[in-house]
């Protein structure tokens, strides 16, 4: 690419990536912010409720809980944590998201089918209000424009879906003896929040 040339690039990115945090209790969640606070004295960092579900909303994670038994405090605990970061999907095919992520273990093949099964519905329950591509490392501007400017109401499903974006450059940075490549990177990102996917951008400029 030479100095005042324009090019289209029309990048498709596989949007099918989702975080997931998992816990194991036997009896219940220790939550100093609860009424189960007995946290270890050694412990690193005494996380509460408040904190799970922020480091849950800053990367778009999902909660996954697993648990053996009946407890009713414990299940209580993970199905709040559930409702509150939208930890949820249409177990029973009844067209509403009102299932939360929660299984009880059980040893053997079932299991794995269960977490398959409850991960894969998750996913497809997910709708993105709005999903952008960011453009990273852009330090000389070559990115001018992108287009379109975001996708709405994005379901990206357990298949996951392939969203096209027209990104335009143009050189702006001169000639020098050598090839000069220049690397950027394209990120998809629904909701501001979670990585969907990502490409990188080569951008040669020819040495004069």
């Amino acid at each position: 690419m030479t100095e005042n040339r324009k090019n289209h690039e029309r990048p498709q990115i596989i949007a099918h990536n989702q975080h997931f945090l998992s816990s194991t209790r036997a009896h219940y969640l220790r939550d100093p912010e609860g009424a189960y606070s007995d946290v270890p004295a050694e412990a690193c960092h005494n996380a509460g409720f408040s904190d799970v579900f922020a480091a849950s909303e800053s990367m778009g994670a999902r909660l996954f809980g697993v648990h053996k038994g009946t407890n009713s405090t414990m299940l209580s605990q993970m199905a709040d944590l559930a409702e509150a970061t939208g930890s949820l999907y249409d177990a029973d095919g009844s067209g509403a998201v009102d299932d939360n992520l929660i299984v009880p273990f059980v040893a053997g093949d079932a299991f794995r089918t269960t977490i398959v099964g409850a991960i894969e519905g998750m996913i497809d329950s997910v709708t993105f209000s709005e999903v952008t591509l960011e453009v990273v490392g852009d330090t000389y501007g070559f990115v001018t424009a992108v287009d379109p400017e975001s996708y709405t109401d994005v379901t990206v499903g357990s298949g996951g879906l392939t969203l096209e974006f027209d990104v335009t450059i143009e050189g702006v940075v001169p000639a020098m003896a050598d090839d000069q490549i220049f690397v950027i990177q394209l990120n998809i990102m629904g909701d501001g929040t979670t990585l969907l996917g990502t490409q990188d951008l080569v951008i040669v400029v020819p040495g004069a």
